[in-house]
């Protein structure tokens, strides 16, 4: 199923000192969903994606989280860069997204959408 890369990713400094960041994003599932009788309908959900570079390959994330939908609020170290990229995937019936720290492998997933960074190397504004 070829579908759209979630698009609009954006993220904000909620908190310089504890390091929280906001990312939002939008994506349409009408196309995605169009394939799956109503019975057997997967869980869609959105993978957030952090990096340790520009290289936005999933096998490279050096985190990720499932959630249901934007925004997704997180906690990252203060005194460095962070780059995050985020897709649309559909994971099996029995998905517990909330489980913290546990990512199933997705039945399908969207591109990434373009990478978006914040910069807490300076924490304290002058």
């Amino acid at each position: 199923c070829e579908a759209a890369r979630p698009s609009g990713a954006l993220a904000q400094i909620l908190s310089f000192s504890s390091g929280t960041v906001w990312i939002s994003w939008l994506f349409d599932w009408g196309d995605v969903m169009r394939g799956f009788e109503s019975q057997q309908l997967p869980v869609q959900a959105f993978e957030v994606l952090q990096f340790g570079t520009e290289e936005m390959d999933p096998s490279m994330a050096t985190a990720r989280w499932h959630c249901k939908h934007a925004p997704f609020k997180v906690d990252v170290e203060v005194g460095r860069s962070h780059i995050f990229g985020v897709r649309a995937v559909l994971l099996p019936l029995n998905s517990d997204i909330a489980a913290q720290g546990v990512c199933q492998e997705p039945l399908w997933a969207s591109p990434i959408s373009l990478p978006v960074s914040i910069d807490l190397r300076v924490a304290s504004r002058a």
